[in-house]
């Protein structure tokens, strides 16, 4: 008899996940036909084709808009860098972030005044991070760094997206793409 409650619980689990998982699914694609916010064409990447671990946007999503203020004070946004940009989300204490430094900042040379970094602090070394990026990139670090990491819907680190000069993600990464 108590295999049987078991078993029952167990099923009725399984059917209200599926039903819920569904159910998602259906609201993330529905809100193409509700003109919610954003394009349709962003949405269906949100749904379909995205990093897991990085973002839950893909390439060929729209680049969400951005504003910031760097570690040098200058202002930074994703309509200050019209021709394209790099953006690389970082946290200090993540060993993985540590390997792609040297990556990101060897492509931030390529591209002059094009690459953003985002040092998430989180008790790691935040001034070493900063140190390292910032002679290739614009750097954030304060106050802007969780509303990015919410805007670009980051889930892991490090997280790298690539942006066009149309403003369309051209790649989304855990690794530096070649430049």
């Amino acid at each position: 008899m108590l295999i049987w409650a078991v078993v029952t619980i167990l099923a009725a689990c399984v059917v209200l996940n599926l039903v819920l998982t569904l159910r998602l699914k259906h609201a993330v694609e529905g809100r193409d036909a509700d003109g919610g916010p954003g394009s349709s064409h962003s949405r269906r990447h949100l749904a379909s084709n995205f990093a897991p671990g990085i973002s839950a946007l893909a390439a060929g999503a729209d680049a969400p808009h951005f504003e910031a203020v760097a570690t040098s004070g200058a202002n930074v946004s994703s309509s200050s860098l019209p021709n394209g940009y790099l953006l690389g989300f970082f946290s200090p204490s993540c060993a993985p972030c540590h390997d792609q430094l040297k990556p990101f900042v060897a492509a931030a040379r390529q591209m002059p005044g094009r690459a953003v970094a985002v040092v998430v602090p989180d008790g790691g070394d935040t001034a070493e991070v900063i140190r390292l990026l910032e002679p290739a990139a614009f750097v954030i670090s304060q106050g802007d760094v969780e509303t990015l990491v919410r805007t670009f819907l980051v889930t892991g680190f490090p997280a790298f997206f690539t942006v066009s000069p149309q403003g369309v993600l051209d790649d989304v990464r855990f690794d530096v793409a070649p430049v």
